[in-house]
């Protein structure tokens, strides 16, 4: 039971963490994505939302995890980095 408190206390800590940054990352989500497809029609007008696209779909299924020690402070050393496989390319 100890654990779960823990871990439920981590969680919540992270939550809130997320909120009180919401609207820096926000920002610098969106220059990020306005930066992107100006490179994107720099090259060619209608690759933006093919990028656009692309990006959102790398984005989405990606998962970038650190893990916490016995005390609930995050382990630099226990960074993993999850992508699902979207399709599109088969194995031949």
């Amino acid at each position: 039971m100890h654990f779960w408190r823990s871990s439920c206390s981590n969680i919540l800590v992270q939550i809130v963490d997320f909120l009180n940054d919401f609207s820096d990352a926000s920002q610098r989500a969106q220059q990020l994505d306005q930066r992107i497809l100006a490179d994107a029609a720099s090259v060619s007008g209608l690759l933006g939302d093919l990028v656009s696209l692309a990006i959102h779909q790398i984005y989405g299924s990606s998962q970038l995890t650190i893990g916490t020690d016995d005390s609930g402070r995050l382990d630099t050393s226990d960074v993993m980095m999850f992508i699902k496989d979207i399709g599109g390319s088969s194995p031949k």
